[in-house]
């Protein structure tokens, strides 16, 4: 191999015309044409699907801690007598954990829209940036839309009513 000089700097990457120069340090003219630039857009996209199948594991497990909390201490009303006390903490542990839902929910939903924006952009644009600020202000991923979001209203609220009728009708 022949260079130019002892150090590269970014003019003699540029400027090298040596066949033998490994791939990083050839002369790109655009990112493009860079053997690596549809490789290196596959990789962001691999992260960020990464961070949304960690999201969707996550809406898994509460779903499983919460189904088996509400059942723990249904079992437990059984022993005891009626009260507020339990209604309450009933009602708690439902609204708390469909709250951390929608929060999972929510930042899933972000990351599927930075996985949309990155398979739309041109590879010279891939900076592997994992922020998602941006899509925030989404109407669709804010926490209060997914609190509501029929994903979740559809789980917790037959389970909270479940709760009311075995407290209320089943004592």
């Amino acid at each position: 191999m022949v260079y130019r000089s002892a150090c590269l700097c970014p003019s003699d990457i540029r400027t090298a015309h040596v066949d033998n120069v490994p791939y990083l340090l050839r002369p790109w003219k655009d990112v493009e044409s860079h053997p690596m630039a549809e490789e290196m857009k596959l990789k962001h996209l691999e992260l960020i699907q990464n961070v949304v199948t960690r999201m969707a594991g996550n809406l898994f497990y509460l779903r499983g801690w919460v189904i088996t909390l509400v059942a723990g201490v249904l079992v437990l009303l059984t022993q005891i007598a009626t009260g507020r006390l339990p209604i309450i903490f009933l009602s708690l542990i439902i609204i708390l954990f469909w709250g951390y839902d929608a929060y999972f929910l929510s930042l899933e939903r972000m990351y599927r829209d930075l996985y949309d924006k990155v398979r739309r952009m041109k590879n010279e644009e891939i900076d592997f940036s994992m922020d998602i600020t941006e899509f925030r202000n989404y109407k669709k991923n804010t926490m209060v839309f997914c609190f509501f979001s029929p994903t979740l209203r559809y789980f917790y609220g037959p389970l909270f009513l479940a709760t009311l009728y075995v407290i209320f009708f089943m004592k």
